[in-house]
């Protein structure tokens, strides 16, 4: 009988048990390296090839491929640099010593079809010489001079990161062009730029991305017809590609998922993704500018007629009655999840008009998250009501984001939230950055989350604790009068004032007992803000973080001394009745006040467990 062998498995098998050797790359404290396999592909005849075939699988940029051409060819040197974080640093620089010659790719070819993945943003985690910076010429030479029409023809996947503030220190973006190839399924191209200067402004796009940019897309419109996923960022910094990248859009046919927040597309791509079977998630920026009133006017003969497929939209739009439009297209009933960003000088009552239009549509039924971002210019910041939020009301919300613009919040607007949006996991209603707002929920008003919200994880309001109206200190009442909401991990205060840390740390802890985190938007103490007013609040809240685990942990000592002892404590309270209490808190203190002394005092039935 002959013995089992690795060897008689599938060549796939043995590949994927290579794969093991190699190191989680998404561990940090692990390099992207493993001694193992190398050693195994450079002295294992019989599955050398399945090693290499994972060994160059991923790389983290070109130069891994460079460095297997003739070490006569390469030459290297070291460049000292100013960081933008001011220190000093070195790096290792690449070129040619000699013009390339025919031979020169050999050993890059036998290794360049292996190449399915190329992800940049574990470029760090590789040995220096990995990191190197190639000078121009490099990369002007591979593109002149190669055997091949494609230097990568099995590459799968790109991520190609660029960040601004260790520029010096990175490959650049001259390889970006040679990467376009026809199976490209998977493309994402993102820039940073960490603004560290003086200013914190950021630092200004280099022209050599912009081009390296434009020639990619235009290889790619070429060359790969089968992209699938296509994200590009460039975190508010576009290059002037609209036209490249618009014209590589028109020439897809397969695209499940597209992103592009920073670079607008014209009319035609856009109606051409609206036209795409397959498209179920889209993220777009279009500028009223580009859309001629002709481009316009079409739009609403196309209603109910596009997006066939979509699950997830992030749109963005310098015009209301536009995105209006653009959201009467979708035919789909399964959108889930729906991004609205508005720019310019609309009013409040055009972001009311498309929230209003959401109950009818068919999707209305499956929409669970609402994000809604407004960038005004007016001042003083516009103000949304109550009326403009009740459409939204009759959906079944998991989350619901708004910001950018004043909310009249107050006590009645959250108990009518939490009873219309029972399943929220998330609730934030930020204000526009500033203080002092007449809109403000205060500590009693969390108490309809505590009982019609079993799922909230995530609130941001702007919470007032100024005005307690407690009868009695916290350690001998309950707010939640037995009640208890245990989802609920991270509490956002935004510009809230606070007078009593104790007080509203314990209120929490009754309320929320596994609540980790309290933040505010106050500056705190190593903030350069010279308000000290700013400094004051901030460290009140903080107190209030600090102190919600110590409150938490004593109210478990209770429950837990409570059971040992054989007590048996008080039923929880009847919610409705505890809610009108926390309106007495404010409209009649005194009735409040005779209400906690007869039921709301911490005073457990002594019952002996042979009674129960």
């Amino acid at each position: 009988m002959t013995a089992p062998s690795l060897l008689g498995l599938p060549a796939s098998v043995i590949t994927e048990f290579c794969s093991y050797l190699l190191p989680n790359k998404y561990s940090w404290g692990e390099k992207c390296i493993s001694p193992e396999l190398v050693a195994l592909a450079t002295t294992c005849r019989l599955l050398s090839e399945h090693a290499l075939d994972v060994l160059w699988k991923e790389l983290p940029s070109m130069v891994p491929l460079i460095l297997t051409m003739p070490s006569d060819l390469i030459g290297w040197s070291t460049e000292s640099y100013k960081h933008t974080t001011g220190r000093d640093a070195e790096v290792e620089v690449l070129s040619f010593r000699r013009p390339l010659v025919p031979t020169d790719y050999a050993r890059l070819m036998q290794y360049a079809v292996r190449v399915k993945t190329m992800d940049y943003h574990f470029n760090h985690r590789y040995p220096r010489r990995v990191r190197a910076r190639a000078t121009i010429d490099v990369w002007r030479a591979l593109r002149e001079f190669r055997p091949m029409a494609e230097l990568l023809p099995n590459l799968n996947k790109l991520a190609w990161v660029w960040c601004m503030d260790s520029d010096n220190d990175q490959e650049g973006p001259g390889a970006l062009p040679l990467l376009a190839g026809s199976n490209l399924h998977e493309v994402e191209m993102y820039y940073t730029s960490l603004g560290l200067d003086e200013d914190a402004t950021d630092l200004p796009l280099p022209g050599s991305i912009a081009d390296a940019c434009a020639d990619f897309l235009c290889r790619l419109s070429r060359m790969a017809r089968n992209v699938q996923t296509f994200k590009i960022n460039f975190l508010g910094q576009p290059p002037p590609i609209s036209s490249r990248l618009s014209s590589f859009v028109s020439t897809t046919q397969n695209l499940t998922t597209f992103a592009s927040r920073d670079v607008p597309l014209l009319p035609q791509a856009f109606l051409h993704l609206a036209h795409i079977p397959s498209l179920h998630t889209l993220a777009v920026r279009l500028c009223r500018e580009d859309w001629s009133e002709e481009w316009a006017g079409g739009l609403p003969e196309l209603h109910g007629k596009c997006f066939y497929a979509l699950r997830k939209l992030d749109f963005q739009m310098n015009d209301a009655n536009m995105c209006i439009s653009v959201i009467k297209l979708i035919r789909h009933r399964g959108l889930q999840s729906l991004s609205l960003v508005l720019t310019g000088g609309q009013l409040v009552k055009d972001v009311a008009k498309c929230l209003a239009i959401l109950p009818e549509r068919p999707f209305a039924l499956q929409l669970r998250k609402l994000r809604v971002v407004v960038s005004l210019t007016s001042t003083p910041p516009p103000i949304m009501y109550a009326a403009d939020l009740v459409p939204l009301f009759g959906l079944d919300m998991d989350e619901v984001t708004i910001w950018g613009c004043e909310i009249a919040i107050s006590n009645e607007l959250v108990r009518e939230m939490s009873e219309a949006w029972p399943n929220i996991v998330k609730l934030d209603l930020t204000d526009r950055e500033g203080a002092n707002s007449p809109y403000v929920v205060t500590v009693p008003g969390l108490l309809p989350f505590v009982y019609n919200c079993p799922l909230l994880q995530e609130l941001h309001l702007n919470i007032d604790a100024t005005n307690l109206a407690f009868p009695h200190p916290i350690p001998e009442i309950r707010p939640a009068f037995g009640s208890e909401q245990r989802a609920l991990r991270s509490l956002w205060t935004g510009y809230g004032l606070i007078s009593d840390p104790f007080f509203v740390a314990g209120f929490l802890a009754d309320c929320f007992p596994e609540c980790e985190q309290v933040i505010s938007s106050w500056r705190g103490q190593y903030s350069d803000y010279p308000d000290s007013n700013q400094r004051v609040q901030a460290t009140l809240w903080d107190g209030v973080w600090h102190l919600l685990k110590h409150f938490a942990k004593v109210r478990a000592q209770e429950r837990h001394g409570a059971a040992a002892a054989g007590m048996k404590l008080r039923e929880p309270a009847n919610p409705a009745a505890v809610l009108h209490y926390a309106e007495l808190l404010q409209s009649n203190p005194a009735e409040a006040s005779r209400i906690a002394t007869v039921q709301g005092r911490w005073r457990p039935r002594i019952i002996t467990l042979e009674g129960l």
